[in-house]
């Protein structure tokens, strides 16, 4: 497993100087008699593991641009944002699949750059490059998604939901204050962007039958910001323990190697073979991370080395 990225362990930025993003939904929201799609952008910072929300109303460029914006104007100058590739969205509907795969790439790193943001993606199949935030990223997405459903919010209760959501997760603990035994505060990423203690507690008593049935908006936001807690802490909780992979180094891959491309949507008995035609190497320890291969349909295709296993290895 390669070293943490400098983004991570710099304490001399600002929090979202290094931003890792996501675009995930969608929510019905009601507008007179008929029911719109709504998305949700997910910033999440590199170094204070803090999260941004923001609704778009469209899948274009237009609108990613217009939500980094008005993230960037609240929350400071980003100076790289690190995006999964459209391929790992997996679990997105096939609209926002597609749609994002649509968009065009040098369109929005020439929109950025003019922001002085430099416009980074991932590796194709390599969600783990993502690292932590990309378990919060998935987390939230999750929950926001099992909480609302299907249900048809207006636009003012979804907006206020996903801030009550995005408080929710900037709350969360993420190392204790001091060693002092009688200590029992932790340091949130709350703190390090609002630089002062928040009161965290709701409005009022709203249990979690009440998101189904309550009427007044602002109890019904409540509510659902309840279920929203609660199945988050549940499953975010266990993710604290330590957990470890890949602390053995394996030889490189070369250019020429015979590998086994793993891909999840391989048909039953189909084998895809490819061969190493260029190797991309972590800038640290010169461990090879990503490669490049060429299928036998002579597509060429970049894949992490945990996505391909040697066959016969090249005599070069």
């Amino acid at each position: 497993m390669a070293d943490l990225p400098l983004s991570r362990v710099n304490p001399g930025q600002n929090p979202f100087f290094t931003t890792g993003c996501d675009v995930f939904g969608h929510f019905y929201v009601k507008q007179g008699r008929s029911r719109v799609k709504r998305w949700v952008v997910l910033y999440s910072c590199h170094s204070s593991r803090a999260i941004h929300l923001e609704l778009i109303h469209h899948l274009d460029i237009a609108s990613f641009i217009n939500a980094f914006r008005r993230f960037s104007a609240r929350r400071g100058h980003v100076d790289k944002m690190v995006v999964d590739n459209a391929t790992n969205n997996r679990g997105s509907d096939r609209e926002l699949s597609e749609s994002i795969a649509a968009w065009n790439h040098s369109e929005i790193g020439r929109q950025l750059r003019r922001h002085s943001t430099t416009f980074i993606y991932n590796t194709p199949k390599s969600s783990h490059a993502g690292g932590v935030f990309e378990r919060a990223i998935r987390s939230v997405r999750e929950h926001l998604r099992h909480v609302v459903g299907d249900q048809s919010l207006t636009e003012e209760n979804l907006l206020t939901y996903i801030v009550e959501a995005e408080f929710l997760v900037n709350s969360r603990p993420l190392t204790p204050t001091s060693d002092e035994p009688d200590d029992v505060s932790a340091l949130s990423p709350n703190d390090l962007l609002i630089l002062k203690p928040m009161d965290p507690l709701p409005p009022g008593i709203f249990t979690v039958d009440q998101a189904q049935h309550v009427r007044k908006g602002w109890k019904q936001v409540q509510a659902l910001a309840n279920c929203f807690w609660r199945r988050w802490t549940n499953e975010y909780l266990p993710t604290l323990s330590k957990r470890t992979k890949w602390t053995q180094p394996h030889r490189n891959l070369r250019v020429g190697d015979l590998v086994l491309v793993q891909d999840e949507m391989t048909t039953r008995g189909h084998w895809p073979l490819a061969r190493i035609t260029q190797t991309f190497a972590s800038s640290g320890d010169r461990l090879v991370r990503s490669a490049e291969v060429k299928m036998k349909s002579g597509r060429l295709f970049r894949r992490p080395v945990s996505k391909l296993f040697l066959l016969e290895a090249s005599d070069l």
